[in-house]
């Protein structure tokens, strides 16, 4: 018994379980793997603010003060992160931004800028394609921008250290159980987990449920399926990239490209580049192959052609139907 049970251990979940445990509330976790193993662990580690639309489109959707109110929560989330690595003792690097890889993207990029620097207060940096390419070490792009209050981390790192924290704090942790469904006694006022860990059932009884499981929620939630849909995305890391390609990011942020299926690239404090892309639409991870997202990376980056790939790695996410958060009551 508990009288808040959160499932999934990811960012979502264990924020949700800290949140309630400020409020001196029982909490459990309960994770089917292990604590970040889902996007949250495996993610490329970029930490940016505000939401995957222009602060127009958002201002249509919801109104002004709305969406106004919306982007302040997005940057002090990412304030949340920054405080969390300097408590955690994590590295926390400045800076994220994106570059386009096309003239014609140029313009709706830049406006884009514009838009959240005058309508929401931002402080995004715009630059031309002189400057894109001596920050980034790429000829491949003709301008962006840059977000000094982003930034980018280790994520498995924050997990871990998130999950420490909240642990002290006496919030209660279960891996390797899989919840299967979720039963709602009104009568009591009670929700009846189901659970299932090594073949064996067990029940949980608790007040509040929390679902934060994102590409999976669909397996627990079948009514969210035609909202989300899980897609495969793939990551690698070099060996560190030493003196003679220095100059690669050398401005120490993280960026994205323009493109619609984009890359996303970053060094983190080992000297590594991080680099993801390709998609695939297929939720057992199964990708294009190291050699696929190597060539990507080398069609940026050619000068990296005599580094090595140490790492390579799928990771499951949830992309909803308008490519925004989801969150909801039932």
């Amino acid at each position: 018994e508990t009288d808040h049970l959160v499932v999934g251990a990811g960012l979502t979940g264990l924020n949700v379980a800290r949140t309630l445990s400020d409020r001196g509330c029982q909490v459990t976790v309960v994770d089917a793997d292990t604590l970040g193993a889902g996007a949250s662990g495996v993610n490329g580690g970029q930490v940016l603010q505000g939401f995957n639309t222009t602060p127009a489109k958002l201002e249509q959707m919801v109104g002004f003060d709305r969406a106004k109110r919306l982007w302040k929560n997005s940057i002090s989330a990412v304030q949340t992160v920054r405080e969390d690595c300097v408590s955690f003792d994590l590295r926390w690097h400045n800076g994220g931004g994106e570059l386009a890889v096309k003239p014609s993207h140029l313009n709706s990029l830049h406006q884009r800028a514009r838009e959240i620097n005058e309508r929401f207060g931002g402080h995004l940096v715009l630059f031309d394609k002189d400057e894109a390419q001596a920050r980034s070490g790429s000829k491949r792009f003709f301008g962006g921008y840059v977000d000094y209050g982003a930034g980018h981390i280790d994520p498995l790192a924050y997990v871990h250290a998130l999950a420490q924290q909240l642990k002290s704090r006496s919030v209660n942790f279960v891996q390797h159980q899989r919840v299967v469904a979720i039963q709602h006694n009104s009568g009591e006022g009670l929700f009846y987990v189901v659970s299932i860990c090594r073949g064996r059932q067990h029940i949980i009884k608790t007040r509040h449920v929390y679902v934060c499981i994102n590409a999976w929620i669909a397996r627990l939630l079948p009514q969210l399926a035609s909202f989300v849909m899980p897609v495969a995305n793939f990551m690698l890391a070099t060996y560190p990239l030493g003196r003679d390609v220095s100059s690669v990011l050398d401005d120490g942020a993280c960026y994205c490209d323009s493109n619609f299926v984009l890359n996303y690239f970053r060094k983190n404090e080992f000297g590594q580049m991080i680099f993801g892309g390709q998609v695939a639409y297929d939720t057992s991870r199964k990708g294009p192959g190291v050699h696929i997202l190597q060539r990507d990376m080398l069609r940026v980056f050619p000068q990296l052609r005599d580094i090595g790939i140490s790492h390579y790695w799928p990771g499951l996410l949830a992309i909803s139907y308008h490519r925004l958060p989801l969150v909801g009551e039932f």
